[in-house]
């Protein structure tokens, strides 16, 4: 096996840990981390066909034949061969039904897997009734460290034993060997990794979701569940306790769920949500809590679920909490920013980041442990796997109650283990004992359940009051029937496009304006209600604006304009040596002098339409800059100068207007796949093959790197023109529009970097970004 990051091509795992792994590793030997996974299977097992099955499994999945060594000072950790090829299993005595769970609170949860001699998992056999006997049963308690294995994992591999086990009864002939189906070594998660997180490019975007993160978690200020009594973090120790929702309940919970709009995961979020809010914030204000993010599917090979390996990545949502709160709503806070969170694949940002901050041994874990204390997202956790189709029967043996357990180790104070299986959710609760009290917990557990039930009997109830829309309809105008008129410039495609068409299908009358004839005949084509109007309009042109402000005039009563969305633009890119003086104004003229013109123009109209009833506004301005009105990136000189100035004419505007009613919001999108990168590059060229051959020479490799690189950025990213439009609808819409929308996860880095970052820092990662490129192209040559 090669080191971290490569593919393996043989059965055997022998390298180094991960950062991820190795962060695991140093968790567990501070305070011992399990994932264990539990099922009841009622019927006759012979002696010593478990342990078979169990050295089958082993033979299956490499990372089972692993143990850990490292060097004296617990540096440099690396998997090796296990001293035993086979799980260690131990049988309890279980005439007691609640045995079973004594034994996972008081041993699996505080005991670590055995790493130094391997392998990295055990078994607990539980027997109740006699041997042989029809009574006879088993609860099968698999415990695996969590270094190679999360929720999905354990279930899987528990499963898989009982199906091994199967096999192995079916057919006395059949070893140990002939069942076995051994699977290939897999690389650690980091080397799985989309291209996109990997080498300079990757690390800049891992910095940039860094500093999202911080400034997101900053200006939440959520309340943290405290210790009710302080524990160091090698004392403590992790404690269970359990609830279940029945198969009726399930079904009115899913119900509910689909009724309302939002996934179980929020439902579920919603109650931990309310009950630790009721601890920490009893008169309102918002809570962290951690939801893991299975990642699998997204990896470089994709990973089945039934491979070991810990596929999981916390994030943190920050939820309102307090008496006023309405349930529902804050489950679909939760599903909107998990949704974004899982869009902008900050999952993956975190798994990367923690090769620049996970500790390398215990010695040197002071400091992440306070930072994870102080700070971390899985301080209050719900890791909610769904539904998990574990088999009713396997061979000669009914099975039931399948569920798993987290262990709490360093990460946090309180978790949530959820899965639906054998038509019960089963509700895990895991704490750290004494930093949150036997009592404290088993409230917190009965207080979510309850908060639960009971928003299922108020489904359908009334909701807390939402402010209505400032632009709403208007008697007496011949308007009446919809939100208003509203100027979209640029509309012929990209984002001016989807936001003309997704205004006018939300109500809006919108004057779309357009260059051209035939962008003016596809428009009506695509949208032919009267709804979207074309409008012939060139922002460069005060006479084509006045054209269009005539027209409009006529066709609405006196303040009808509800807003202006000045999104038309180009986009200069090219080394500025290269870039003639001609090109420099033409992106100014059309981003910049193009964006005052129509403002100053149509500024009579919004001032016109009648504010709200509270008479804070009246007519609003959109001004479409980018991330790059805030980091100017090379190659973007002219470009960053008209959205810098775009930047900085919205901010003045916005002062000047606000005593007259008149609101200014700027929206600054990140990478969006859309024409302008076609039109992109077809003005590059034309600009580098009209500059003096020895100076484009100069910069042509760097140039062409920085092109292809910003292409594969916008064709990667999970962000669309519709999150642009949504923005844009918000900031025509709200009762209190905001200055500034970002929209996207590269648009927030770059905004935050701008503020946080040396510029020399900034210069390092964009240079860093640029060389790779070369590189890559030097390589390709």
């Amino acid at each position: 096996m090669t080191a971290t990051g490569s593919r393996a091509s043989n059965s055997e795992i022998r390298r180094p840990l991960s950062p991820v792994e190795r962060w695991y590793w140093v968790c567990d030997q501070i305070s011992p981390l399990n994932v264990i996974a539990r099922v009841h299977v009622s019927g006759s097992m012979a002696p010593g066909l478990l342990s078979d099955a169990a050295a089958a499994l082993v033979l299956e999945h490499p990372l089972l034949r692993v143990a850990i060594a490292a060097a004296d000072d617990g540096s440099d950790p690396e998997f090796v061969a296990a001293t035993e090829a086979r799980l260690p299993i131990r049988h309890v005595d279980g005439s007691d039904p609640a045995a079973w769970e004594r034994e996972v609170d008081r041993f699996e949860l505080a005991t670590s897997v055995n790493w130094r001699t391997g392998p990295l998992a055990r078994l607990v056999d539980v027997v109740s009734g006699e041997r042989g006997s029809a009574g006879e049963s088993h609860d099968l308690v698999l415990t695996i460290s969590h270094i190679i294995a999360d929720g999905t994992t354990a279930l899987a591999l528990l499963q898989r034993v009982v199906e091994l086990a199967a096999l192995l009864s079916d057919d006395d002939d059949r070893t140990v060997e002939s069942v076995a189906r051994p699977r290939p070594a897999l690389p650690s998660p980091e080397g799985m990794l989309p291209r996109k997180f990997v080498g300079a490019p990757g690390f800049a975007r891992v910095v940039g979701a860094g500093v999202v993160d911080q400034a997101v978690a900053a200006a939440a200020r959520a309340n943290r569940l405290q210790p009710e009594v302080p524990v160091a973090a090698h004392e403590r120790i992790t404690r269970l306790t359990r609830r279940s929702l029945t198969a009726e309940q399930v079904a009115v919970l899913l119900e509910s769920c689909r009724r309302e709009g939002v996934t179980v995961h929020g439902a579920l979020s919603a109650a931990v949500a309310a009950a630790v809010g009721r601890i920490v914030a009893p008169d309102g204000g918002k809570v962290c809590i951690g939801s893991p993010i299975d990642f699998r599917g997204e990896l470089e090979p994709p990973v089945p679920a039934d491979a070991a390996g810990a596929y999981v990545a916390t994030v943190p949502t920050y939820v309102d909490a307090g008496s006023d709160v309405d349930f529902w709503t804050t489950a679909g806070r939760v599903n909107r920013e998990l949704d974004r969170r899982k869009r902008f694949r900050q999952h993956l940002a975190l798994i990367a980041t923690l090769k620049l901050v996970a500790p390398k041994s215990v010695g040197a874990s002071e400091r992440t442990v306070a930072l994870v204390d102080s700070r971390g997202p899985g301080n209050v956790c719900i890791s909610n796997i769904g539904r998990y189709d574990f088999a009713d029967r396997i061979g000669p043996w009914a099975l039931s109650g399948a569920h798993f357990i987290a262990g709490v180790s360093i990460s946090g104070f309180f978790v949530v283990t959820v899965n639906t299986s054998h038509d019960t959710l089963h509700l895990n609760f895991t704490y750290i004992d004494t930093v949150v009290s036997e009592d404290r917990a088993n409230r917190l557990a009965d207080d979510c359940v309850r908060t639960l039930l009971g928003a299922l009997d108020n489904t359908g109830s009334a909701r807390t009051a939402q402010p209505r829309p400032v632009a709403a309809k208007r008697r007496g105008n011949r308007m009446s029937d919809n939100r208003g008129a509203v100027v979209v410039t640029g509309a012929s495609s990209g984002l001016g496009r989807e936001t003309a068409l997704a205004l006018a299908r939300s109500g809006f009358v919108v004057y779309a304006g357009v260059r051209r004839e035939e962008s003016a005949a596809e428009l009506q084509k695509e949208f032919p209600g009267s709804e979207l109007r074309p409008l012939l309009l060139d922002v460069t042109s005060a006479d084509s604006i006045r054209r269009a402000h005539d027209r409009i005039a006529a066709e609405i009563d006196p303040g009808g304009l509800v807003g202006v969305v000045n999104n038309a633009g180009i986009c200069v890119s090219a080394p500025l040596e290269c870039v003639s003086i001609e090109d420099f104004r033409a992106e100014l003229e059309v981003n910049l002098v193009g964006t005052v013109a129509m403002t100053r123009q149509f500024l009579p109209l919004l001032r016109a339409f009648p504010a709200d009833p509270s008479g804070k506004l009246a007519g609003r301005i959109v001004n479409v800059s980018s991330g790059v009105g805030r980091l100017a990136a090379p190659f973007l000189g002219a470009y960053a100068a008209s959205q810098f100035g775009k930047e900085g004419v919205s901010d003045s505007l916005r002062r000047e207007l606000a005593p007259l009613a008149v609101s200014v919001s700027l929206i600054e999108p990140g990478a969006i796949l859309t024409p302008i990168w076609g039109k992109l590059s077809d003005t590059a060229e034309r600009i580098l093959g009209e500059a003096k051959p020895d100076v484009a020479d100069l910069y042509r490799n760097r140039f062409t790197s920085f092109v292809t690189a910003n292409e594969e950025r916008a064709n990667a990213s999970r962000t669309k023109p519709a999150d642009v439009a949504k923005a844009i609808e918000h900031a025509l819409t709200a009762s209190r529009p905001k200055a500034r929308y970002r929209v996207g996860i590269d648009s927030w880095a770059s905004t935050i970097a701008s503020r946080v970052l040396p510029d020399r820092v900034l210069d390092f990662v964009m240079a860093a970004g640029i060389s790779a490129g070369e590189k890559h192209f030097a390589a390709v040559d």
